[in-house]
């Protein structure tokens, strides 16, 4: 299906690029929104109605399966410096499961139907990377009619979207300009998940505890940069790796410089593990 539907669209889908190309600096976040009207015309061109009515019902008349996520249930039409996808909502969906902040700005538009958008607010002093068990505050909540386009901000918008039939969403995506994601519970407004926003970052710290199992000393002076990484959960991963694979002195000044880390949890889980040495 996805070889078909983008066959349908390639025209539209090389204009479109060369277009987004020649307005967006992924340097410079807010030239974003200035392909609102670029993202528009495309989502209501023939071209993409034309996949739509061929391909794409055929995908919301697919059944989900249990544990299906969002790679499942989405096209993939562009993907590099910005993303364009076509996904689609059902009803009572993993979706529908959690509220969710935004790591990139995104630009969504509804096909077939409308869709409800609840907005939230995020407890008093709260900050991305660090995890507050404080509940979400309702906001507002707005109807979006087919093809009307939906803005979600990176770092502000709290969203959580349901819908009373299948539809589709086609999606225009910027990169993540937010290091972490999370999730809330839907009844309750507790965050429940943080997730990284960069696959690179889940690889450095799969290496590290991979490296720290396998017991390979040998690598110690590579990975001891990154306890200086700008990701706060790289630096952690990379102190528990040396404090396997090094002797206690090296361990214990690591500790005692990431017992001043700017990052709460860091400086805590450092001075703890200072005193079990000491």
């Amino acid at each position: 299906m996805t070889s078909s539907v983008t066959s349908c669209l390639s025209a539209d889908l090389e204009e479109l690029a060369t277009s987004i190309n020649s307005v967006y600096d992924s340097a410079r976040p807010d030239t974003f929104w200035e392909l609102e009207s670029l993202f528009h015309s495309f989502v209501r061109s023939g071209g993409i109605t034309r996949a739509f009515n061929a391909n794409l019902r055929e995908m919301l008349a697919h059944p989900l399966r249990p544990s299906s996520k969002w790679h499942v249930d989405q096209i993939t039409l562009i993907e590099g410096h910005f993303g364009l996808y076509i996904g689609k909502a059902i009803p009572g969906s993993h979706q529908e499961d959690c509220i969710n902040t935004s790591a990139s700005n995104a630009m969504v538009i509804p096909m077939g139907g409308a869709i409800d958008v609840k907005y939230f607010k995020a407890p008093k002093n709260w900050r991305p990377d660090v995890y507050n068990e404080e509940p979400l505050v309702f906001e507002k909540q707005a109807t979006f009619a087919d093809g009307q386009v939906i803005k979600l901000h990176a770092g502000r918008d709290i969203f959580h979207l349901t819908v009373e039939k299948p539809i589709c969403l086609v999606k225009l995506v910027s990169l993540p300009s937010e290091m972490f994601t999370w999730s809330y519970d839907v009844q309750k407004l507790t965050p429940f998940q943080m997730a990284s926003t960069l696959g690179n970052d889940d690889m450095l710290k799969t290496a590290f505890l991979f490296s720290a199992e396998a017991g390979w000393a040998d690598l110690t002076d590579s990975i001891l940069p990154f306890t200086k990484h700008s990701n706060h959960s790289v630096r952690w991963e990379a102190m528990k790796a040396i404090a396997r694979l090094s002797d206690t002195e090296v361990v214990r000044k690591l500790l005692e410089n990431l017992a001043n880390d700017p990052h709460p949890h860091i400086r805590k889980a450092a001075q703890n593990s200072l005193q079990k040495i000491r």
